[in-house]
């Protein structure tokens, strides 16, 4: 029975991380210009640190655009980076794809349609698609623009709806019906391209336009953008173009990608821009819907519509909401209004905040890579911090040989997450793989023996070093800062003279913190105690701080190593809190079992070991449950390692993947096909075998332990941890009762990505075929995208197989 063997591509990545800067409001005698001189350099760093052919940036402030220009190159030349013929420049007005930084064009439109009466808000959606569906229908009647606007629609992501542009935009949304929800309607953020289009197709047929032609014609050329589109034709036309690549570390090369048709989900993420036009699109943001100069000025969209797309419509994670087509943070207590976005070979960061004018947009020719969120971080705190001298670069300590890492290398256990993450090493650096998040690489130790996370001081990893041959376990570092804005006004205010340190506080002087904070979704009561400050929160009894510290901290008594900061403003009421709390997790490290009373060959014994399946040919039914579409498999395995698997989801596309000795190759209408000859790619192909789970299935990897006895849907089972020669752990869970693989947990590659998504997969159904066992139902389940089902209807082995079914056509 065959695993799910399926690649990602245009994932968004957002870290769950929050990095803390000390900073101060830009002054009058600052010198701006040596502040964005410096910023250039941070940022060229950065760009060629993460491998990065090339970047346009633009910086708004006050109305002004400070500063338009690339960085690296638009495109590669065949010599390759550093050399005279490295390739064609990026500047200011080299067009990128900016992805789903295309979403905020589209809910601007909705809100200038609202200011026209056109729309509303919270019109149904069925008002003006009568055909749009989802399906439950209770949802069905209820769903609203704005629930499309800010995925909360109880849909996961349908890449494979859009992924092979092959339908039009209604037959895609017709579609939508069929796909279950993940998530609770209103209840979850869960990100959508396909619903959320739905919302640009609305503003299409308002206008009876296409959405192409409407956000040229309203937002493009009014505001001067005039080489900015939506189609790849027109952006390959164009000669300042960039390119888009991804990076291939093991090769320590760029490959260059094509393009992706978005025409089905335009209004999600079709734009091409410059960094230069971008910042005309900041100064729109910034100056509130206005346009123009002191002598004309038109309000393109209304400040009251704008302030709605910038308004929290549903949490994502602690510190993080989404608005309408916008992510909402805060910094150092200011307001931050961004979105990022990825398409293949590309990726975008346009990010403002609101309230000091001050505006940015990044963009690249690759994919996803750390600085896409780590350069909101770079731009404000070298533009209005004072950031330490020490603080600029983190701390790094002796570089340690691949030998005298392979001690840390392994899997560790994280309990309060409730995942696995496994630590290697790459190209000479230690990194770890958290599952749901991506590959983070680590600084050599510092003078604490701390590892620390690449992208941010504030996370760190600390080994146990007593034994002198495999570190025991690992603890994690993590400094959390969340925002807690007051809910309704104060009404008293903060005393101008305070007891010092450490002192005790009257009544009187406790009354400006008194009323509710909101923290996390939920409401924390700030009150007075028996003469003390103390906190509530939903569900749990009141704790109450001691006096603050020489920060201005107040540290629960309780939980010493969480505290909060109130801030007054000048009127001297406090209208804000911050909480802060140190993070520290143990995390054991999973090693072989000593003894299970059982060995891994009696275990796979039971289900019988017996010689590798030959000249077996499949067929069956898929369903992507939470996607909204069906297709069916077929798969010939002449061998272990020759096999083909074809899927085809008719009329949304199609993938042929196959392994022919040494090497495989993917062919499909849904991303960029390619041979697979080496590296991890090559040895998870090599799992994708549909018959790998029977026989002696050992024989496919490296080496396997048997780690511990646990339970996997309900059935007791041995994990088995199965390592291969590139690809990151499998982890294979098998019946104690029977032996057979009745699950496992896979990394799948995000394709033209530096990273793998964590997979569950469930097997059941099991019936005898020839000398094997196999499974007749695989249930496949990714975070980002539901469950996928397999269904077989015929495992028929004695299949005649010509020596040409595996070869690439």
């Amino acid at each position: 029975m065959p695993r799910i063997h399926k690649t990602l591509s245009g994932l968004v990545v957002a870290t769950l991380f929050v990095v803390p800067f000390l900073a101060t409001p830009l002054q009058a005698d600052d010198d701006f210009d040596a502040r964005l001189q410096k910023l250039f350099e941070r940022l060229e760093e950065e760009r060629v640190k993460h491998h990065i052919p090339g970047m346009g940036l633009c910086v708004v402030y006050k109305d002004k655009v400070v500063a338009a220009r690339g960085f690296g190159f638009a495109e590669l030349g065949e010599a390759g980076p550093g050399s005279a013929e490295s390739g064609r420049a990026a500047d200011g007005d080299t067009l990128f794809a900016i992805g789903s930084s295309t979403k905020a064009f589209a809910a601007t439109l909705v809100g200038m349609l609202v200011d026209e009466g056109k729309l509303d808000w919270d019109d149904p959606v069925r008002k003006h698609l009568p055909f749009f569906e989802l399906h439950d229908k209770d949802a069905s009647a209820k769903v609203t623009i704005r629930d499309l606007l800010c995925h909360r629609t109880g849909l996961t992501r349908m890449g494979v709806l859009w992924a092979g542009n092959n339908v039009d935009s209604e037959t895609m949304l017709r579609q939508v019906k069929h796909a279950e929800p993940l998530g609770g309607f209103r209840e979850q953020f869960l990100y959508n391209n396909v619903t959320y289009h739905a919302a640009g197709e609305i503003s299409a047929r308002v206008t009876e336009k296409s959405w192409g032609k409407l956000v040229e014609e309203r937002l493009l050329k009014p505001l001067g953008m005039k080489r900015s589109q939506t189609t790849v034709a027109e952006m390959m036309a164009d000669p300042n173009a960039a390119r888009g690549y991804s990076w291939l570390a093991e090769d320590e090369e760029w490959k260059a990608l094509p393009m992706r048709e978005l025409d089905a989900i335009a209004s999600a993420g079709a734009i091409n821009s410059s960094a230069r036009e971008m910042a005309e699109w900041l100064r729109l943001l910034l100056a509130r819907g206005k346009r123009g100069d002191e002598h004309t000025v038109a309000q393109l969209v209304s400040e009251a519509a704008l302030e709605e797309t910038w308004k929290n419509q549903i949490d994502i994670a602690p510190g993080i909401a989404y608005g309408l087509g916008w992510m909402l943070r805060e910094w150092e207590g200011r307001r931050v209004v961004e979105h990022g976005g990825n398409i293949d070979g590309f990726s975008a960061s346009v990010a403002f905040l609101p309230d000091d004018e001050l505006g940015f947009a990044l963009l690249t020719n690759i994919g996803v890579s750390p600085l896409q969120e780590g350069c909101r971080e770079i731009v404000w705190e070298t533009l209005l911090g004072e950031v330490k001298e020490e603080a600029k670069t983190p701390p790094s300590g002796r570089e340690m040989t691949e030998g005298e890492l392979e001690r840390y290398v392994g899997r560790y256990r994280m309990p309060q997450l409730g995942v696995d993450a496994s630590v290697r090493v790459e190209n000479g650096r230690l990194g770890i793989e958290i599952p749901g998040q991506m590959y983070f690489l680590l600084h050599w130790p510092n003078d604490e023996g701390r590892w620390v996370f690449e992208f941010s001081k504030d996370i760190q990893l600390e080994f146990d070093d007593k034994s002198p041959d495999r570190a025991a376990h690992v603890t994690l570092h993590q400094k959390v800062q969340l925002p807690c804005p007051r809910v309704g006004e104060p009404t008293e205010k903060l005393p101008k003279e305070l007891p010092a340190a450490g002192e005790k506080w009257s009544v009187e002087q406790l009354e400006a913190y008194v009323g509710t904070y909101s923290l996390m979704g939920t409401q924390a009561k700030v009150s007075i105690k028996d003469g003390r400050l103390a906190i509530t929160l939903p569900g749990q009894p009141t704790f109450p701080f001691l006096w603050p510290n020489d920060e201005g901290a107040w540290v629960i008594e309780a939980v010493p190593d969480q505290q909060l900061r109130f801030t007054a403003e000048e009127d001297g009421f406090v209208k804000k809190a911050e909480f802060r709390r140190d993070v520290v997790m143990e995390c054991a490290r999973i090693r072989p079992a000593a003894d299970l009373g059982i060995s891994l060959e009696e275990l796979i014994g039971k289900a019988g070991k017996g010689p590798a399946p030959r000249d077996f040919r499949l067929e069956g039914s898929l369903r992507f449950v939470h996607q909204g579409a069906t297709g069916t498999y077929t798969a010939l395995v002449a061998d272990p390692t020759h096999f083909s698997v074809q899927m085809n989801f008719a009329p949304f596309g199609h993938t042929t993947s196959a392994l022919n000795g040494s090497k495989g190759w993917i062919e499909s209408d849904m991303e960029p096909s390619r041979d697979i000859e080496k590296g991890a790619e090559l040895d998870l192909l090599r799992l994708s075998n549909p018959l790998s789970l029977v026989g002696d299935w050992r024989t496919h990897f490296e080496a396997t332990h048997l780690i511990e006895k646990s339970t996997f849907a309900g059935e007791p089972v041995f994990v088995v941890e199965c390592v291969s020669k590139e690809a990151p752990v499998v982890t294979r869970y098998v019946s104690e009762k029977t032996g057979r693989v009745v699950g496992e947990k896979v990394p799948v590659v995000v394709a033209n990505m530096d990273m793998t998504i964590p997979v569950t997969v469930t097997y059941s159904d099991f019936r005898k075929v020839g000398d094997f066992h196999v499974p007749y139902r695989a249930v496949s389940f990714m975070e980002a995208l539901g469950e996928m089902e397999l269904t077989m209807t015929e495992c028929a082995p004695g299949a005649e197989i010509p020596s040409t079914a595996f070869e690439k056509k």
